[in-house]
């Protein structure tokens, strides 16, 4: 059954490729264009950015008591990038993969599924600082859009969302236990309206409920050792900012910090908060034009936005089939 999955995301994964073969030749004749060893020093980063990722997640294994190495977790979350490509489910697709292997090395199923919360959780807690910054300096201009505020507010709304659920789990972990029983009966009278069948066990939902209160206890008695993921997670948003700095030096187009924030901001928020995959379409075209209003001539704004949204795509999804790969073997 393991190989028939693989094989099935190995060919979405070539359908990937062939869709978009005329975007990826594009991109090559585009990064042509570009000083090459600014080109390379962004590819190079970008590498580096995958390896912080293989470490963010490595401190979380670590933080949840699985010693495991740090060559297989990376070789994961390249996997990890690329199922979050050719599945339905975007990066929830991801975080399933994260959350079987966690538990076929000896974690509890609760604690895997914290572990992708607080990735979650962090990684989003950091990038909005980051558009914080973004948006002062866009209020400064007199630039920020009403579908920019709805879309950060919807953001907020899922971070504030993901921290109620601790708390709720922490102060009051009965209710937690109701709403899982809950839950549980409403899935199953579906069930049986559809495909005649339970969907899920009601002393199984709220024996979930019941140790990922017991997981939310463990994680605020601990917290203190989420240092080196929390520094991770700011890692990876410097990284990625530097790669579009870099891009447009590549590009030849001088452009000040604060720009470069409010554009990168502006552009991942609709990577998050997208109704495409991964924003495909939409993160690009808003990219641009976000850096074509703080000043950057519009062509050299298209450009470096493609070949920085081309290198941020291309190779993780690349290098995501040999680490899905790798990842099978062990």
């Amino acid at each position: 059954m393991r190989r028939i999955i693989f094989v099935i995301i190995l060919f979405l994964g070539m359908l990937v490729l062939l869709t978009r073969f005329t975007a990826g030749t594009k991109l090559f004749f585009t990064l042509q264009e570009g000083i090459w060893w600014w080109v390379d020093l962004a590819i190079i980063i970008e590498v580096i950015y995958l390896l912080n990722q293989g470490a963010f997640y490595t401190s979380l294994y670590h933080f949840f008591g699985v010693r495991d190495r740090f060559k297989h977790i990376f070789n994961l979350t390249l996997a990890y990038n690329f199922v979050s490509v050719v599945l339905p489910g975007g990066n929830l697709s991801g975080s399933a993969l994260i959350v079987h292997d966690a538990i076929c090395r000896g974690m509890e199923a609760s604690r895997a599924i914290m572990l992708n919360f607080i990735y979650s959780l962090l990684s989003y807690t950091c990038f909005i600082l980051i558009l914080s910054l973004g948006f002062f300096y866009l209020i400064t201009k007199n630039m920020l859009h009403l579908y920019e505020t709805i879309t950060a507010f919807l953001l907020l709304t899922l971070v504030l969302a993901q921290i109620f659920i601790l708390l709720i789990a922490y102060f009051k972990p009965t209710w937690l236990i109701h709403f899982a029983a809950l839950l549980a009966r409403g899935l199953n009278w579906l069930g049986f309206l559809f495909v005649k069948r339970p969907i899920l066990v009601p002393e199984q939902a709220t024996s979930f409920a019941e140790e990922f209160g017991i997981t939310v206890k463990f994680l605020t008695e601990r917290w203190q050792k989420l240092w080196r993921s929390v520094i991770f997670a700011f890692l990876g948003e410097i990284l990625r900012i530097s790669i579009l700095g870099i891009l447009f030096l590549a590009f030849r187009q001088q452009i000040n910090l604060e720009s470069l924030i409010a554009g990168y901001a502006v552009g991942i928020l609709f990577v998050i908060i997208s109704v495409t995959p991964g924003g495909t379409g939409i993160m690009e075209g808003i990219m641009a034009v976000v850096f074509a209003s703080l000043g950057v001539p519009f062509e050299k704004a298209v450009v470096v936005t493609f070949a920085y949204r081309g290198i941020t795509f291309w190779l993780p999804f690349v290098l995501g089939i040999f680490g899905l790969r790798r990842a099978k073997k062990t």
